[in-house]
């Protein structure tokens, strides 16, 4: 083990893509539910790898092909061995069910102002993308803020095994992911796992002080709150200011007041703001950087992104969806100072059993919304037409036929569903 780590270490990176792989990638050949990677590891080493990690003997074809019982789990091993030798680096988790990825820019973006920080990129959070990560670490970074996702039990207990992390954040406990954990409760239990870590192991909890459920299941670990200015070890909360075109807030911190004005819409994101800002504090940041990067920071991949469309505003948060998350953005949309609106609302994937109830709630929140126009894709909705006016569809693809027939000019139209639907292909240019 130590001498394929030392190779993967040695390389330009790790790759689990043959597509993508880079001169001197350590590639890592895994097995899918369709597709057996180890078919593209002489792929990967005819592009540059330097080496190729198989767990199939039959792409053994030269002394680049490293033989291994499983590569999965030899990448896991690897990673968890790689960050144990790694003591001097501040490893902070981000989990919860609504706001993760944001959260992890923020705090990354606060934390680099001060310190040589990483953060995990792009949706590499599960059982594969997090030791990836976990492998790119270095010895000449402080801190390494690390994004992780889970959609059963006992999934966060093993990635905190993985990443040894020092600190932690839950955003939230929300409805996400019911297909895997099978309730409500299983979420909480999940997401509990991370705080039964950080209790079993040392570590530190940031903790929102305005969410009962966080605050209750986080007991008995070192904490740091943010949010209620009530709360003795409190260090960071705030006012919303405003919420459009974009959040802003009044900041307080040490017994001084600072506004901000973000890039981001919603009051949801306060949390994930102040949780970014009550890292900075705790580590030392100074205000004004702290400041200057929150109101630096603006979102990527489809995630609260405001964008501009044929004349009209794109309100994009297009990357995933859960009914919690899905409600917060439909009342912020709809108190968008705007008499011109549109909704544009793909399904809801890996609800389970809760599916059919969850659509229809948010259906019904939709009959109170005014707006111009209501799209829905994706059979989750069932037939939404016999309970609200809209229009359906049944893909992404027949939602760009029919707007690419409309002449909207001065909309300012909400996006949201989940990843599957890929609904930001509705509105690319053609």
């Amino acid at each position: 083990m130590q001498d394929i780590l030392k190779k993967c270490l040695n390389s330009t990176g790790v790759s689990i893509d043959s597509r993508t792989v880079r001169s001197g990638n350590f590639f890592v050949a895994l097995r899918g539910p369709t597709v057996n990677g180890n078919a593209f590891a002489m792929d990967a080493i005819k592009k540059g790898a330097a080496y190729a990690l198989i767990d199939d003997e039959r792409y053994q074809v030269n002394n680049q092909c490293i033989l291994v019982d499983n590569a999965l789990v030899t990448l896991q091993k690897m990673a968890t061995i790689h960050r144990q030798k790694l003591k001097d680096i501040t490893l902070i988790v981000v989990a919860g069910s609504n706001g993760k990825t944001t959260t992890k820019e923020l705090i990354y973006a606060v934390l680099s102002t001060k310190y040589k920080a990483y953060r995990s990129y792009e949706n590499f959070n599960n059982h594969i993308g997090v030791p990836v990560n976990l492998l790119n670490l270095t010895t000449e970074m402080d801190i390494a803020v690390i994004e992780i996702g889970a959609n059963h039990r006992q999934e966060h207990d093993a990635l905190c095994h993985m990443c040894q992390p020092n600190v932690a954040v839950v955003t939230n406990c929300g409805k996400d992911h019911l297909e895997g954990y099978g309730s409500e409760d299983g979420v909480i239990q999940s997401n509990k796992e991370v705080y039964d870590y950080l209790r079993q192991y040392g570590g530190h909890a940031f903790v929102n002080a305005e969410d009962s459920l966080l605050y209750r299941i986080s007991e008995g670990v070192d904490r740091t709150f943010y949010g209620r200015s009530d709360i003795l070890s409190t260090n960071v909360y705030a006012d919303v200011l405003n919420q459009y075109p974009t959040l802003s807030l009044n900041v307080s911190n040490s017994n001084t007041t600072w506004p901000v004005k973000t890039n981001l819409y919603g009051d949801f994101q306060k949390d994930n703001i102040l949780a970014a800002l009550s890292m900075g504090a705790y580590f030392g940041v100074e205000g004004s950087k702290m400041k200057l990067a929150i109101e630096s920071y603006k979102p990527l991949n489809n995630r609260s992104q405001k964008m501009k469309w044929r004349g009209n505003t794109l309100w994009m948060d297009a990357y995933n969806a859960n009914p919690n998350s899905m409600i917060a953005m439909i009342d912020f949309f709809d108190l968008v100072p705007s008499e011109k609106k549109i909704i544009v609302l793909g399904g809801m994937r890996e609800m389970g059993l809760a599916s059919n109830s969850e659509h229809q709630a948010i259906l019904e929140r939709l009959k109170q919304v005014h707006c111009h126009q209501i799209y829905l894709v994706g059979s989750e909705y069932g037939d939404a037409k016999q309970r609200l006016n809209c229009i359906q569809f049944d893909t992404t693809k027949d939602l760009a036929l029919h707007l690419n027939r409309q002449t909207y000019h001065g909309f300012d139209i909400l996006v949201k569903g989940s990843r599957g639907f890929a609904l930001e292909k509705a509105f690319t240019e053609t």
